[in-house]
């Protein structure tokens, strides 16, 4: 009988420790991998640093915080402002010129505001202000 109570004792030993590493396990939930983004074919700027791309082909990146159609203006542009609200001597302008502005199934300046836009072009200089000319909606990734 000593022998059936030792194997006993034994296997509910073994059966608690299963037990307990199948709770420890358990206890930390399995992680999602992280998505990792496509790459932009020419890289990614975040639009407070277009400033220091001038000249480049490259993807600028922000929130849209100010639009306007200056149908005043010469050209008549369509002017998206990301980061901060204009007039602000640091931001970063997407332009939409008249010509293009047929382009785009709905006005640019409310489709966008608000939202947080991927822009690809060259990046140009214009008073100061980094910008990039806008001529299809497939320059204009939404994020």
């Amino acid at each position: 009988m000593k022998g059936k109570a030792k194997w006993y004792s034994m296997l509910m030993r073994g059966l608690a420790l299963l037990l307990v590493s199948s709770v420890v396990g358990c206890s930390q939930p399995e992680q999602p991998p992280t998505p990792i983004p496509a790459p932009s074919p020419y890289g990614t700027v975040g639009w407070d640093e277009a400033d220091r791309h001038i000249g480049e082909r490259t993807t600028i990146c922000g929130p849209v915080v100010h639009a306007k159609w200056d149908s005043d203006s010469e050209g008549k542009p369509t002017l998206l402002y990301f980061g901060t609200p204009f007039p602000h001597p640091k931001q970063f302008i997407v332009v939409i010129r008249m010509d293009y502005r047929a382009n785009f199934p709905r006005p640019p300046e409310t489709y966008y505001l608000g939202r947080t836009i991927c822009v690809t072009g060259l990046i140009e200089e214009y008073n100061g202000i980094p910008q990039i000319e806008v001529k299809t909606p497939d320059q204009i990734e939404e994020r």
